[in-house]
């Protein structure tokens, strides 16, 4: 029986992951059975036969994946920094302003 190699299209559409992550992970050294047979630049490709081993394991007793919304909240890898309202461009700056401490009225300089 010959190995067959599948595409990280594949497995992505099997497990819900994107072909990326698989790139990533692969790249890692984290997937065993992964390869480049076309070198440096060429597509990875996966032993099937490995990776589904590889994944029931994973799956046993391997950590939770969190996808990237929950990261946050789970201590991932998400930026901290705090998103800008997407309202007008003028009640943003008022906004700034009032919490600066310019009230109505204030005389102070807007630049």
């Amino acid at each position: 029986m010959s190995r067959r190699f599948v595409s990280s299209t594949y497995l992505a559409a099997r497990t819900g992951f994107s072909p990326r992550w698989f790139t990533r992970e692969a790249s890692a050294g984290k997937i065993p059975g992964a390869c480049q047979p076309n070198g440096e630049r060429g597509e990875w490709r996966f032993d099937e036969e490995r990776f589904w081993r590889y994944w029931r394991e994973r799956e046993r007793g391997g950590a939770a994946w969190h996808p990237s919304t929950g990261a946050a909240g789970n201590g991932g890898d998400v930026s901290n920094v705090k998103a800008v309202n997407s309202g007008s461009p003028l009640k943003q700056r008022l906004k700034q302003l009032r919490s600066k401490g310019f009230a109505n009225g204030s005389t102070a300089s807007t630049r």
